[in-house]
């Protein structure tokens, strides 16, 4: 299975499916983002923050702690509050704008147990 060719809603049936788990899925694209780091598309992104989440998704998987998106990486546009990047909307006046609290459809989409992968590059 090519997990880089997996839509959002096959990566969700193959992790609630038990095919594979939120950690390869993480691992897949942490190689991904290394091979196209030079392109800057994503400004925030940390692999082991990343591949934490991940584990803690695969976790609560064992236990019966799933949502409707269970363990579906997403990336969050630069304009969007994400407490645990800094939100600058691609100006440098807001480089070290960090956030208190999560936008709120990054709520929704944590609640539905989806994880943050990074934050999106975006024009000023």
């Amino acid at each position: 299975m090519e997990i880089l060719h997996l839509s959002a809603r096959e990566i969700v049936g193959v992790i609630a499916d038990g095919e594979i788990t939120v950690v390869q899925v993480a691992e897949a694209l942490i190689e991904q983002e290394s091979r196209w780091a030079h392109i800057n598309a994503l400004v925030n992104f940390d692999a082991e923050q990343f591949l934490n989440a991940a584990n803690i998704a695969d976790r609560e998987f064992v236990n019966g702690e799933v949502g409707r998106l269970h363990g579906l990486p997403f990336v969050v546009k630069d304009n969007i509050d994400e407490v645990k990047f800094s939100t600058t909307a691609a100006t440098p006046a807001l480089k070290d704008h960090l956030p208190t609290t999560q936008g709120p459809v990054i709520e929704t989409l944590l609640g539905a147990g989806a994880i943050v992968m990074g934050k999106a590059n975006m024009h000023e």
